[in-house]
């Protein structure tokens, strides 16, 4: 049971690095066709979608996170992610 608990590990690093690389792929890609600070600041917005699918998927599939979902955490991530997006619309403007 250990080495199988292993293996899925192995290959959600895994998979988590591939996407990684293809993330940097469309990045690189998005700023040779467009505008550099156009893209940086919708890059931005990634913590967003990050608390959005990490709460989805915390509802719909608790034991896949192991995370504990109610009021205080979903409050402090909303937070967290509103000043992380005032400091950047800061620095962009």
């Amino acid at each position: 049971m250990q080495f199988a608990r292993n293996k899925k590990t192995v290959i959600m690093a895994s998979l988590s690095a591939l996407m990684g690389l293809f993330v940097m792929f469309l990045i690189t890609m998005a700023i040779s066709i467009g505008f550099v600070s156009l893209v940086t600041s919708l890059m931005s917005i990634q913590d967003l979608f990050l608390l959005l699918f990490t709460f989805i998927l915390g509802v719909f599939f608790p034991k896949l996170l192991n995370e504990e979902i109610n009021t205080k955490v979903i409050i402090t991530k909303v937070v967290a992610v509103t000043i992380l997006f005032t400091g950047i619309v800061l620095i962009i403007l």
